[in-house]
Parts: C-alpha cells; structure tokens; sequence
C-alpha cells in the first residue's frame, strides 16, 4: 500500500470513529427526532427490523406500499394520516397512511406509494425524503401485503394538499409526543385457535381513533423513530 493510500484510510477510519462517538453521546429529544443523526440512526435500525407476525390472516399476495408521512406542523415533529372517503366501497371513514395497490408502471414500491400519496392528498412526490421500508406486513382482511415507506414531507400547512375527495374525506396530524402519552395508548387482543394470540395498540388522544393496520405501522415507526421515548410495550394477556 502506497504512503497516499494508507493516509487516506487512517482519516478514513478516523472519522468513522468519530462519527460512532458522536452517535454514542447524542441524547434524543422530541425536538430533534427528525434531525441528521437520529435519521441516520433510524435509516439503519429499520433494515434489520424483524417482521410483523398475523399468523391468523392468509394473503392472496397482491402488493401495496403505504406512505408514512412524518413532518413538521406548527414547528411540532408530526405524523399526517388520512381518513378515507365514505364513497368508498370498502374501509369507508377509517383512519389511514395514504397509498394504494402497486401498478404495473411503478418503478418499485417505493415509488407505489409516492405516486398514490399524490394521487390521494396532492403531496408532490419531490417534496418527500424517503428513509427506507419498514417489513411488509398482511392487510387486515388478508387481501395484500403492504409494504410501509418512511419519508420526511415538506408540508408547510394542511391547506396546500389537494385531496382527491372520491378518496380522500379529511386529513389531519398528530404530534409524535403525544403518541409518548401513557394515557393515549391502548391494545385489543386477537385468538388464534390452536396458536397463541397477539395484542395489537390502538392510540386515542385525538378527533379519531387509531387502530388496526394503521396502527400497527404507527408502532412499528415509533419503536424505531424514538426507542428511547417511546415506552408502550404490548402484552398479549391470555
């Protein structure tokens, strides 16, 4: 190895050990859950994230991607859902992430769930950092796997997003810390013959309930987002 090329890897190596100091000494606060190092942090952690597991629901194996839209409103970190339309045939009123079904256009399913964000609420797709994937996980009726994507949006007030109203009803946000809230957090519990049951949350505190797959992928995301303030540990009581 050259005298050039060793010194280029010493720096190398130098800041890479800076680099894991600087992480080992940065306290997360809801303040700065969106800042560089707890994304980086994040980025990471969601790549070797284990799986949901709904032993109880077979999945005909159509795909869709969901997008996770973290932003900041009124200078709060915040998490925008969207509450389907009543014309719908199905999951009429529910609170959920927007997205839909993969297309055959769709570069991957990344892309799924930024063109169908657009689609539903009018949030331009250029205006989202996406993070990574969470593991796909089973609709609640089994009938596609849907793959959550975590993206920071550039959402400057709810009035800019033009929501497509044949989809859409509403949308609306809520603050990360008060998904911290003990007081906001609940579970249900699901039997599954011949197999031990699983608890699953719901989260309260605002306008709407969150719950079902919805809320599932919320925990998912807060557990990686903010491990250290985010203490709600489900428990499957039999």
């Amino acid at each position: 190895m050259s005298r050039n090329n060793l010194a280029c890897c010493l720096f190398a190596a130098r800041c890479t050990v800076k680099q894991i100091r600087q992480m080992s000494t940065y306290q997360l606060s809801l303040q700065s859950v969106f800042d560089e190092p707890n994304k980086t942090r994040v980025i990471e952690k969601i790549k070797s994230t284990k799986p949901v597991n709904r032993p109880d629901i077979k999945t005909t194996g159509r795909e869709a991607g969901i997008l996770i839209p973290l932003c900041h409103i009124n200078g709060e970190p915040s998490v925008l859902f969207m509450v389907r339309s009543f014309q719908l045939n199905s999951h009429r009123g529910e609170v959920s992430f927007p997205g839909g079904m993969h297309d055959t256009g769709d570069k991957d399913i990344i892309n799924t769930a930024l063109r169908e964000t657009e689609e539903e609420i009018g949030l331009d797709r250029n205006s989202v950092e996406v993070w990574g994937t969470l593991p796909a996980l089973p609709s609640k009726t089994g009938g596609s796997i849907v793959t959550p994507v975590l993206g920071y949006c550039d959402i400057k007030d709810l009035s800019d997003l033009h929501l497509n109203p044949t989809e859409v009803e509403s949308v609306f946000t809520r603050t990360i810390a008060s998904f911290c809230e003990s007081t906001n957090q609940r579970q249900t519990q699901r039997r599954v013959p011949g197999r031990k049951g699983y608890a699953l949350p719901v989260f309260l505190g605002g306008e709407y309930k969150i719950w079902g797959l919805t809320a599932v992928v919320l925990h998912q995301t807060l557990i990686n987002l903010i491990p250290e303030l985010y203490k709600f540990k489900l428990k499957y009581r039999s």
